[in-house]
């Protein structure tokens, strides 16, 4: 504000006004002050039939600027410089935020410094360009608990460049304080995970930033962000991929490397994860599971098989019983709550009755394994029964007592709602249930167990099986808690939704759909479910490479990529392997 005296309202000033002809008109002030003199003098005597004139403006002025000229005369020149000073301040504070959050991206809860950082574009990064949305759960499908975090998922822009191949630099974002290692956080040691996330794969150190499986973890941080993480790859595989003479990096160094990519290349809400100790990476240990390498264990059944992986991989008394198995071209859609799946031993998207790549008939196929593992106990059986003379004449010996004793009736599994169940891509699995499998019905190379411990045992499995389909078909036949297949498909899909689902294995009445929804999605799944009942498709809460199985036309539908988010980060039109409609 200055701070010379204000001019008085008698000082002449000279104003000057264009009119609509172009010349211009001399105001003086005076007169305008003497008139709302006059004006002031009318109100205060409170006479209200005079009306005071007008103030001697030029009438050529058009009305705004006129009213403006008006409310000018009226305030004083101290006030003047106050609203301005004012308004000035205000653009000056205003700007310098916007600066200050532009250059140093948001604080964090914890209260973390924040720092920049830039990646390496990677080989491999999505060149569509796409508009920007958005990433939130429909208003409709919001949970009321807080345990989630998908309404957290304000880092869209980042989404969008590490899609994009066009981009050449990562956009910059938090990076907080973070201890990564084969443990969680005291805190989490102390309160146990009500759900362990596993994936493994050993080419995480060297997938780049925006490979699919990035995004595969960031839907697990935004749709169960409460669950622990288990990451099990391999640190060999920086020694051998490294420019620099292998032989000049440690095992210590390699490790530390391996830590230091997963931080940088995962996304804002799975790098809270890291920060908070819910996330921890081991290494596996290839020569216990006879794996190829320790850079190539690609297919997990030799390990998932194998009764002391489901111990020995998971922290005691820490680690839930309830494992959600991922893998990189797996990816949650919405809200996934672990107590509405509890009950269940295992659950993965429903098969087709015939399994498509390769061709098995699935509702023979699997019974049909089932009568073949336990033939020990049939032939038992038999011999006691009284066909022991047609044994003896096979020139075989009798046969001993199996022990574990298993129920030869296996269950129908193409009728009355249930299906063959149990794509191990994305799926719910009970690691009690898991050993129970194995020891009951262990593959006699896969399963490490000593001959001595399988020889009685009324099962055993010689041919090769991959893991889902050996767990889907044991559980089975050891009437293990099983889901409906219904209930399957508001799981996972990965060839079948839920629509196509209860047309293969039984139609619904809409009152026990949405039984089911409830008991699995809870209330406010209900009111989601219903929402996309307008549309071909019901979303389950997560998907596994349903480009195989799907043709663009239903994934890119606006209503699918509205439910499922993370849907067109894991994979791109032309990417698509679909080759058959089942």
């Amino acid at each position: 504000v200055p701070s010379q005296k204000p001019v008085r309202l008698t000082t002449e000033v000279k104003m000057v006004s264009t009119n609509a002809a172009g010349t211009s008109d001399a105001i003086t002030s005076s007169k305008t002050n003497a008139a709302v003199r006059q004006r002031r003098r009318i109100i205060k005597a409170g006479d209200e039939s005079v009306v005071p004139p007008p103030l001697l403006l030029s009438s050529s002025l058009p009305t705004k600027k006129r009213r403006r000229k008006e409310f000018n005369n009226l305030i004083s020149p101290r006030h003047k410089a106050v609203i301005v000073g004012s308004s000035v301040l205000g653009i000056v504070l205003v700007s310098c935020t916007l600066m200050f959050i532009i250059l140093l991206g948001r604080i964090d809860d914890n209260g973390s410094n924040l720092a920049t950082e830039s990646f390496k574009d990677g080989s491999n990064l999505r060149k569509n360009a796409i508009l920007q949305e958005e990433i939130t759960t429909d208003a409709s499908s919001k949970s009321s608990t807080k345990s989630s975090s998908a309404n957290d998922l304000e880092h869209v822009e980042i989404y969008e460049a590490l899609f994009q191949r066009s981009s050449k630099t990562v956009p910059e974002y938090h990076r907080g304080r973070y201890e990564l290692s084969s443990t969680y956080s005291t805190s989490v040691m102390k309160q146990g995970c009500n759900l362990t996330v596993v994936l493994m794969d050993p080419r995480l150190p060297i997938l780049p930033a925006g490979d699919p499986t990035w995004f595969s973890l960031e839907s697990i941080a935004a749709y169960a962000s409460t669950a622990c993480v288990l990451l099990q790859t391999s640190y060999c595989i920086i020694q051998d991929s490294e420019d620099d003479d292998s032989s000049n990096i440690t095992e210590e160094s390699a490790q530390e490397r391996v830590v230091e990519i997963i931080y940088e290349h995962s996304l804002p809400l799975f790098r809270r994860m890291i920060e908070q100790g819910q996330v921890r990476v081991v290494y596996l240990d290839h020569e216990k599971y006879k794996m190829k390498s320790c850079s190539n264990f690609y297919n997990p059944s030799l390990a998932l098989m194998n009764p002391n992986y489901w111990i020995d991989e998971f922290l005691p008394k820490v680690d839930s019983d309830l494992i959600l198995m991922i893998q990189g071209d797996s990816f949650l859609c919405h809200h996934l709550d672990p107590e509405k799946w509890r009950d269940v031993a295992f659950v993965g998207g429903v098969w087709p009755r015939v399994h498509v790549h390769p061709e098995i008939k699935m509702c023979g196929y699997m019974p049909a394994k089932w009568r073949s593992w336990t033939h020990k106990q049939r032939m038992w059986e038999s011999q006691q029964q009284g066909s022991l003379e047609r044994i003896n004449m096979q020139n075989k010996p009798p046969v001993n007592r199996p022990t574990k004793l298993q129920n030869m009736t296996f269950p129908p599994i193409c009728t009355g709602g249930r299906a063959p169940v149990g794509n191990g891509g994305l799926s719910l699995r009970s690691r009690k249930w898991m050993v129970e499998a194995i020891t009951n019905c262990p593959h006699t190379l896969y399963s490490g167990m000593n001959t001595s411990d399988m020889i009685n045992l009324a099962c055993l499995v010689h041919n090769a099986e991959n893991e889902d389909v050996y767990f889907s078909i044991v559980l089975a036949g050891l009437q293990a808690p099983l889901p409906m297949a219904f209930e399957a498909a508001l799981f996972s899909a990965e060839m079948l939704f839920s629509a196509e689902v209860t047309s293969f294995y039984g139609e619904l009445s809409m009152e026990d759909k949405e039984r089911y929804v409830q008991q699995r999605w809870g209330e406010d799944g209900v009111s989601l479910y219903k929402h996309m009942q307008g549309n071909d498709y019901t979303v389950p809460i997560g998907m596994h490479k349903p480009w195989w199985y799907h043709s663009d036309e239903v994934l890119q539908k606006e209503e699918m990529l509205q439910h499922c988010k993370f849907l067109k980060y894991m994979y791109q039109p032309k990417d698509s392997s679909y080759f058959v409609n089942v």
